[in-house]
């Protein structure tokens, strides 16, 4: 009977340290995500602020900010949508896999990696249609020392190492701009926040 509860008792405690490790873990991790995101939003605004834009001028390129963080969305249903249409084949690939050994057929990974593919393709043509539109806003909306000042305000070799910097034309560097920075999930609070 001791033996019994002793063994109970070392269950109980092995499986409260496993919830607190699971708990610490999950906390640990939303912590770091919350400080880097406090880290991005910082950056944001070392690139927004040096431009120096009035209210107005962030008025004017919000709009087409706007509409690319509608086109991310619909992207992303439209995405979530396929993938739980392919989900339901994945777990029972994986029930068998699993259970029986089964490897999963070659079919369904050829339709997972073309899925996979497509997904990116699609993100990559979105990304870009968003970062000319906002470029376009930007273009009309700052003076051309704020142009200046955007167009040099990034590296793009950290972007893309191999990058030819000397034959990037300023457009090419304000579509660099817009896309990583006016584009950030963190920039668009603020500028709205400096649009009021």
């Amino acid at each position: 009977m001791f033996m019994k509860r002793l063994f109970l008792s070392i269950l109980a405690v092995f499986s409260l340290c496993l919830i607190a490790c699971a708990q610490t873990e999950s906390e640990s991790t939303a912590s770091a995500n919350r400080f880097w995101d406090k880290v991005d939003k910082l950056d944001a605004y070392n690139m927004i602020l040096p431009l120096l834009m009035t209210k107005e001028q962030i008025r004017k390129i919000l709009p087409s900010i706007e509409k690319a963080r509608e086109r991310v969305r619909t992207t992303l249903k439209t995405e979530n949508e396929e993938l739980r249409r392919l989900e339901t084949k994945v777990d029972a690939a994986m029930s068998q896999a699993a259970d029986k050994g089964a490897v999963p057929s070659h079919e369904l990974i050829s339709e997972i990696y073309k899925e996979r593919v497509a997904i990116a393709q699609r993100r990559l043509a979105m990304a870009a249609v968003n970062a000319e539109d906002v470029t376009a806003a930007v273009k009309t909306a700052l003076n051309a020392g704020q142009l200046k000042v955007a167009e040099n305000s990034l590296n793009p070799k950290d972007f893309d190492p191999g990058l030819k910097v000397e034959e990037m034309k300023p457009d090419d560097k304000l579509i660099l701009f817009s896309r990583e920075i006016l584009l950030m999930p963190q920039a668009y609070d603020i500028l709205v926040k400096l649009s009021m």
